[in-house]
Formats: structure tokens, sequence, C-alpha cells
């Protein structure tokens, strides 16, 4: 079972975790319920406000997949959102 909601921000990639040698089980984007997706976008808009800003579509969609990584999560851009 993933955190609550109020856990998801300061862990994963920005936390210093490294996901590949954790030993937990990686999972897909579109796994995650609608609560567990929207308290991991909230946790994003927060870690965007340390990044510099950019207008290019594939570097937003890798830096987001990066961050999800740091949750053990595999993000497709093709995926659909709920």
């Amino acid at each position: 079972m993933p955190p609550g909601k109020n856990e998801w921000c300061g862990r994963g990639a920005s936390a210093g975790r490294d996901p590949m040698v954790d030993g937990t089980s990686w999972r897909d984007w579109d796994d995650l319920d609608a609560d567990e997706q929207l308290a991991l976008r909230e946790g994003y808009g927060r870690h965007l406000e340390d990044l510099p800003p950019t207008c290019d579509l594939e570097e937003k969609v890798d830096r987001f997949r990066r961050w999800l990584a740091g949750y053990q999560i595999r993000y497709a851009p093709d995926q659909k959102s709920r």
C-alpha cells in the first residue's frame, strides 16, 4: 500500500532515495488510484518551485517521469490520466 496523501512530499528522488536499490516494487502510473495521482501531482507542483521554468514539453514530461521514479512509479507520456 502506498503512503497516504500527506506522505508523498519529501520522499523519492528529491529526498536522495535510490529506488533502484531499496528493494520495493515499481508500479505504473495507470495503476494508481485517482487520490494517489492527485497527491503526487500536488507534491510535484511543490517540487517545480525549485526548478527553472521550461516551455519544452519533452523536458516537462522527462522531469515528471524522473521525479516519479523516485517513488518507483513508471510513467509513459502516452498513458491516460484519470
